[in-house]
């Protein structure tokens, strides 16, 4: 089932790398005395000092996923304004599952209201999103000195390995978390695996490789044709 994937794959990433992974547990959820199942509880990925703990002013937490065409950076009306695109990464109106989607980053902490619209859009434009640019550019360039200086190496190739080892049909292209503390941008944590281990429940596996173990995942032509394509991060460089 799903919620075995996703508790085992977290469990998996903690141990590995001894960094904080979401928690969870099987639960057994009783209503008026009416058995419902077996569920897993889960933390969910927040600044806190149990969890992600933000320290930096300047931190912030950012996820690459699936977003809300509502709301994007660039539009002055949005209440959020917290999802972008940079030059090399991400796309805008995408038909999927009978609605309109993007593909962008979303910034999960910290938020607009708390900042101000003003310094939010310098703190997204030159801070955040000029953080991910100025890494695409030197990775594009092959300035591997100067990407040293940008991401994390360690928490990247964490992520890389995870991603392989489980197959995740959703790994590089969806719910990819990023952890900047005011050091480096760090790959972490895990979140949304259900489709892990050869998870037939949806359609796209076979087509991208994700219901063998042959090839590498992100190697896979499947994972860059698909509507929500993956970065160029690992092969473009």
């Amino acid at each position: 089932p799903s919620m075995m994937r996703n508790r085992l794959i977290f469990d998996t990433y903690a141990q590995m790398t001894g960094k904080w992974a979401v928690d969870s547990k099987f639960v057994e959820l009783i209503i008026d005395d009416e058995y419902m199942g077996v569920y897993v509880l889960m933390d969910k990925i927040t600044n806190n000092e149990k969890r992600v703990n933000i320290t930096a002013a300047d931190g912030f937490i950012l996820k690459f996923d699936k977003t809300d065409v509502t709301d994007r950076f660039e539009d002055e009306n949005s209440e959020k304004r917290n999802t972008f695109t940079t030059e090399k990464t991400g796309k805008s109106g995408i038909a999927s599952y009978g609605a309109t989607f993007d593909q962008r980053f979303e910034i999960e902490y910290p938020e607009m209201e708390d900042m101000g619209t003003e310094k939010w859009v310098e703190f997204v434009n030159d801070h955040v999103k000029g953080k991910i640019e100025a890494f695409e550019k030197a990775l594009e360039a092959g300035n591997y000195t100067e990407v040293r200086k940008l991401i994390d190496y360690e928490s990247w190739a964490d992520w890389f390995i995870i991603s392989e080892f489980a197959k995740n049909v959703d790994a590089y292209r969806a719910s990819c978390f990023f952890v900047y503390n005011g050091d480096k941008i760090e790959a972490r944590p895990l979140w949304d695996q259900e489709l892990s281990f050869d998870n037939k429940s949806t359609s796209g596996g076979s087509d991208k490789g994700c219901d063998n173990y042959n090839g590498l995942l992100i190697q896979n032509s499947g994972v860059y044709s698909d509507d929500f394509p993956a970065p160029f991060w690992f092969t473009g460089g």
